[in-house]
């Protein structure tokens, strides 16, 4: 973590540092379709919500280092009761971003993923059950995109 936040710094020293790079901050919001790997269960709708920042050093080359919160998981019916999982997550993509037009771009980087806590939730006919709670679920993932607009 402290490795990851002092190239984030670093890099974020150096982009600053030249004059001719274009800065645009936005937030960013959206909703997920999740599901958890080697979890044989329903895809859950939820949420993310966070920022970002691409600076853009020419008419092709940006990088978009990003900060997102988002609440992922699955779901499923067993014997007609209700199963939930959810974990919260603190994502952080570095995106490299290569326009090939004005306002195409082909995004490319990773994504580190921490687990702020995760829970599963068993509803049967009459009660609620909580599990215990997790927290092994850091993930580090490769990300591409083709993004168009603006």
């Amino acid at each position: 973590m402290k490795k990851l936040f002092t190239l984030v710094v670093v890099v974020l020293m150096v982009v600053g540092a030249k004059a001719q790079t274009e800065i645009v901050v936005g937030p960013k919001v959206g909703l997920n379709m999740t599901n958890i790997s080697n979890f044989d269960k329903k895809n859950k709708l939820s949420f993310h919500v966070g920022g970002f920042a691409e600076f853009r050093f020419n008419d092709y080359l940006a990088i978009q280092p990003e900060l997102v919160y988002s609440r992922q998981g699955a779901r499923d019916k067993v014997n007609g009761d209700k199963l939930k999982l959810r974990a919260n997550y603190l994502n952080i993509p570095v995106l490299a971003k290569l326009y090939v037009l004005d306002e195409l771009s082909v995004d490319l980087g990773p994504e580190f993923g921490f687990a702020l806590n995760a829970k599963a939730k068993y509803k049967d006919h009459r009660y609620v059950h909580v599990s215990g709670r997790f927290s092994d679920f850091q993930t580090l993932l490769l990300r591409s995109a083709v993004r168009s607009g603006a």
